[in-house]
Parts: structure tokens; C-alpha cells; sequence
């Protein structure tokens, strides 16, 4: 694993863990909304499995997050950013790509494929592909959604870091067009949902959209597992693995 650095489109410096494999795909991590590269060790995890499969990987944090600089982003910006990511590994010799999404970056993965169309094959988990109006103060204090009324902002503390969220930041969950986010999609796409109350809501708006979908995409519900998954790993780390190497195989090695 290489530590590594790269700019978005403004400029901001993103960082990156970059599980590398000469010659072979390359699969894009999109982490959720407070979360970072690591993904409280979920992504380290499925990294490690893919590299073992011969497969290269790149995590990285979206600005705002973990160690990379800027602001805290919205869904626009994160859009942009896993763009970035996509462009420097594509600099780096990797023209087969796949995207492994979680939360939110489940939803950024969609996004970001409608405006390059790059990704050869996606799996996306816990992912919200249409609109979800959330009851925010389940999330947030009184004085924060307050403040946020009064000035447009909130700031949260999270992981030793002050971000500053603005209302659209909450606004784009609630704003996303299925049709628009799922007709456009031409790769296959496997969607994976757990059962807790989010992710009945989820899997429920996944469920409608899936007619938009390619007739390869598939979308499969894990027994009692919470949105996090964290239970779960086993089965979601074997299930991410099957579809890549079914969709997205790595290339047999040379011979000599």
C-alpha cells in the first residue's frame, strides 16, 4: 500500500491509499457521509481482499474528510472529487475501472458515472437511489439545526475535526431524481442492503428503480444486517469479490 496525493478540479489536495496491480483493473473506494478512507477498517479490509485477487485500489478521503484538505463536501463536490480520483489513476496506467460505494458514496458512485460513464462494473452498498427525507434532529442537536435555520450552516464535530455543513449538504439527500440517477447507468451494478429501518427504506426505493437499470444488475438483501454491515463482512466482503471477478476480472497473467 503507497500513500498518496492528488488535486481535485479546485485545486484541493485529496489523500489516498493506493493498493497497486500493474496491468490490471482498479477498483475506486466512494466512502459515506462522516466517514473517511478507512471506513471504520471496512474498506482496508475489502482493499487488502481485492489486492490479493489482483486487483489494484485506490481509497481515498473526499475533501473535508479524513486527510484530505478543503471544505466539507456536498454531493456536487464529492462527485468531482471520486472524478479526480479517476483521472489520476487513469494517469497512472489503469483504463479498467470498477467502483465499490458505501452510503452516500454509494450514491456519489451513480453520480459520477452519469458524467463519465468510466465504471466497467459497480457494487454499492447501503445505497440511497432516490430521495430519503431523514428527520434530522435524530442526527443533530436543537442548537445546531438552529444555527443551520439562522445562518445556512451548522458546525459538527467529528473525529477531532470541526466541518461546517451546509444546508445543501442535507438538501441533496432528499433531492436526488431516480429516474435521472438510474436510467443512465449502463454497467452492471450490484446493490446490497442490509434490513435495519434505514435500510428497509433504501432497499424499498432500490426495488423501484431497478427497471432503469442494466438487465445484469441485481440487487440482494443480507439477513439482519444494520446499515453499517459491520456484522456482516464476511458476507459482504464475498459478495463484492464475486461480482468483480465476474464483471471485472483481472487479466491473466503473462506467461515467460
Amino acid at each position: 500500500m503507497e500513500k498518496v496525493y492528488f488535486m481535485n478540479q479546485l485545486g484541493v489536495k485529496l489523500a489516498g491509499h493506493l493498493y497497486p496491480s500493474e496491468g490490471h483493473p482498479l477498483i475506486l473506494f466512494s466512502h459515506g457521509f462522516f466517514s473517511d478512507k478507512s471506513s471504520r477498517g471496512r474498506f482496508d479490509r475489502f482493499a487488502e481482499t481485492l489486492s490479493r485477487n489482483g486487483y489494484g485500489v485506490l481509497l481515498f478521503d473526499y475533501s473535508g474528510s479524513g486527510e484530505s484538505e478543503g471544505p466539507f463536501s456536498d454531493v456536487s463536490q464529492k462527485t468531482e472529487d471520486l472524478l479526480a480520483a479517476s483521472d489520476f489513476v487513469k494517469k497512472l496506467g489503469y483504463q479498467k475501472i470498477g467502483y465499490y460505494g458505501h452510503s452516500l458514496g454509494a450514491r456519489i458512485c451513480l453520480e459520477a458515472y452519469l458524467k463519465d460513464q468510466n465504471a466497467e462494473a459497480m457494487v454499492l452498498s447501503g445505497a440511497g437511489t432516490g430521495p430519503v427525507q431523514y428527520q434530522w434532529d435524530d442526527y443533530f442537536d436543537k442548537e445546531q439545526l438552529l444555527h443551520m435555520q439562522k445562518h445556512g450552516y451548522m458546525t459538527v464535530s467529528a473525529d477531532g475535526k470541526d466541518r461546517k455543513i451546509t444546508k445543501q449538504i442535507l438538501l441533496d439527500f432528499e433531492q436526488a431524481d431516480q429516474k435521472t440517477l438510474l436510467a443512465g447507468i449502463h454497467c452492471p451494478v450490484l446493490f446490497i442492503h442490509g434490513e435495519d429501518w434505514e435500510e428497509k427504506i433504501l432497499s424499498n426505493l432500490t426495488k423501484e428503480g431497478m427497471a432503469w437499470l442494466n438487465c445484469k444488475s441485481q440487487m440482494t438483501v443480507l439477513k439482519g444486517a444494520a446499515h453499517s454491515f459491520m456484522e456482516h463482512l464476511d458476507e459482504l466482503e464475498e459478495l463484492l469479490l464475486s461480482w468483480f471477478l465476474t464483471y471485472l476480472p483481472p487479466f491473466p497473467k503473462r506467461k515467460g
